[in-house]
């Protein structure tokens, strides 16, 4: 972990994730809840990506602890973008038509928690759980 990476930028990167990781499942729900349908597939799609990007951009400030966590995710997100696109790309469905697609990695809940977790504890960040 680099020692550049402020108790306040931790408690910030935590908070961000917390958020995309917690507005992630509101859209997954929705998502089931309006037909599968492809305009809120879309909306997951942009959120995984942001989560991705957000991941890739503060990687370096991790620990190895931390990074292999954030790896377990990260991994399902590009496997997930991936197929999303390629799927896209085939299909070109419209709005509200059913989009669906098999995917063998699972989201790895457990990793995710884990990792908001030790950003919101370690360093003496103070935020609460």
């Amino acid at each position: 972990m680099r020692n550049d990476f402020s108790q306040a930028e931790r408690a910030q990167l935590s908070r961000k994730l917390a958020f995309l990781l917690f507005y992630t499942d509101k859209i997954y729900k929705a998502y089931l809840l309006n037909e599968k349908s492809y305009m809120y597939a879309m909306v997951l799609y942009k959120s995984n990506a942001h989560m991705a990007k957000t991941l890739r951009n503060h990687i370096h400030f991790l620990s190895n602890e931390e990074q292999s966590l954030a790896a377990d995710l990260l991994l399902h997100l590009d496997i997930w973008l991936c197929l999303w696109v390629a799927e896209s790309r085939l299909r070109k469905p419209a709005l509200k038509d059913p989009f669906v697609f098999e995917n063998d990695v699972r989201f790895p809940r457990e990793s995710a928690d884990e990792l908001v977790r030790k950003l919101r504890t370690d360093q003496g960040c103070g935020l609460p759980t």
